[in-house]
């Protein structure tokens, strides 16, 4: 079942939609192959020399509902091909078709989400989106929970210690050795805390919550005033500075990438 968000949260498309949105956006880039020399024509292998290059014609979609390769491919890996561009194009061609099928599946595995029962745990205890969670994480460390930057921001959210102390104070904690900040589970408890204390400041504006995670949430209220910066995702180019205007616009990027691979459960 697709997760629904309340208010400033997403519907997710359902299942059968996502999987037609991934094949159409796969077979956008079928021309492509076809332009360089593999033309969709039904039938195994038609060898026609031109101009010392061998091109060939191959049967380019497979039926409804199969996985299976084209049955020209096969043949013509079963039969050895020599020639280096056409391997190249039938390669380009094999790919193309194996990520109509399994598109989901594949992009996973760039784009995992380590430590997601942590990350949806805290995510729908302090009422935010997991996929933010989960693309600010990605932005922030990739995922690596001994990460440390040259400011001293530690762990999976690179919380700096005074803000952490600040965190703990305001949710009534007890103070903490700095280097729990490298826990998993301790940096997505205080971050995802965090989070949500910015998105109810910007009224869950994903553009100021990410602006205000990476630049600090005074210099956003400056922007708003002073640079005329409202927080639309058309004016991410208003952000002053050119380090925060970068993460925003990645952290966005993976919130999409996430949202569209996992949303239907």
């Amino acid at each position: 079942m697709a997760h629904k968000f309340v208010g400033a949260r997403f519907i997710a498309p359902a299942p059968s939609d996502k999987r037609l949105a991934s094949r159409v956006f796969i077979l956008q880039l079928l021309p492509t192959a076809f332009q360089w020399g593999i033309r969709p024509d039904p039938g195994a292998i038609n060898r026609a020399p031109t101009n010392n290059r061998t091109y060939i014609s191959v049967h380019a979609a497979a039926q409804p509902g199969s996985r299976r390769l084209p049955q020209g491919l096969i043949n013509c890996f079963s039969q050895g091909v020599h020639d280096t561009d056409m391997i190249r194009r039938l390669i380009i061609l094999s790919l193309i078709v194996l990520l109509i099928f399994n598109f989901s599946g594949i992009m996973k595995r760039f784009f995992p989400i380590p430590y997601q029962s942590t990350i949806f745990h805290y995510a729908w205890q302090n009422d935010i989106d997991p996929y933010l969670l989960s693309a600010i994480i990605r932005t922030e460390s990739n995922f690596d929970a001994q990460a440390v930057s040259h400011q001293g921001a530690r762990g999976l959210m690179q919380i700096m210690p005074d803000t952490c102390h600040w965190i703990l104070q305001q949710i009534g904690g007890q103070p903490i050795d700095l280097e729990q900040l490298y826990d998993p589970d301790i940096s997505i408890m205080l971050g995802s805390w965090y989070v949500a204390d910015l998105s109810k400041e910007f009224q869950n504006n994903n553009v100021l919550v990410l602006a205000a995670y990476n630049g600090g949430r005074g210099n956003v209220n400056n922007w708003l005033t002073e640079y005329g910066f409202s927080g639309n995702i058309d004016e991410i180019d208003k952000i002053p500075y050119a380090e925060t205007r970068y993460y925003v616009q990645k952290a966005l990027l993976f919130h999409k990438i996430y949202s569209f691979l996992y949303a239907d459960g």
